[in-house]
């Protein structure tokens, strides 16, 4: 049995022509190993949303009536060639001994204090002054050695005393 997950690629029949060629389908959500839903593609390329697709897999009967989804036999040898392996083990290939260095994530924040009490929190880098420290308060603070960009807010202004 091949276990389904979301995002797989199945081909769709429907029982009243199984003789034509099936339409491709992909898997959207999994209620069970033998129920999905599907967004199931017709032959224009049009996607078509199917709920509670049986899976037909392992001798499974066909259902009588409506559609089904059934695995492409390029999948199906694929999981005869790996049934004695064990599913939970993941093995890693790493020639002479070389690992890579593991990348930093991007949405990794830095928080920074200011002199002025001011603490700014971002990605790196962060602007080496505070907001409050900026010499033009129409200037938007950067990192060291990047240009200032124009403030993309109106500036504020002083009312006229009456």
């Amino acid at each position: 049995m091949i276990k389904p997950t979301i995002g797989r690629i199945v081909l769709v029949r429907s029982v009243g022509s199984l003789d034509e060629q099936p339409f491709a389908g992909i898997i959207t959500y999994v209620h069970s190993n033998e129920v999905l839903n599907l967004s199931v593609f017709d032959a224009t390329g049009i996607p078509h949303p199917r709920t509670f697709v049986p899976l037909v897999q392992d001798g499974n009967d066909r259902p009588e009536q409506g559609f089904f989804a059934e695995w492409m036999p390029y999948q199906l040898e694929q999981a005869k060639k790996h049934e004695d392996t064990d599913p939970d083990v993941v093995r890693l290939i790493v020639p002479d001994g070389w690992m890579p260095e593991p990348t930093p994530l991007l949405t990794q924040l830095t928080e920074k204090a200011y002199p002025d009490g001011v603490t700014a929190t971002g990605t790196e880098p962060l602007p080496d002054v505070s907001p409050e420290q900026a010499e033009a308060p129409d200037q938007v603070v950067t990192a060291a050695g990047a240009e200032p960009q124009p403030e993309a807010v109106p500036k504020k202004t002083k009312k006229a005393a009456p």
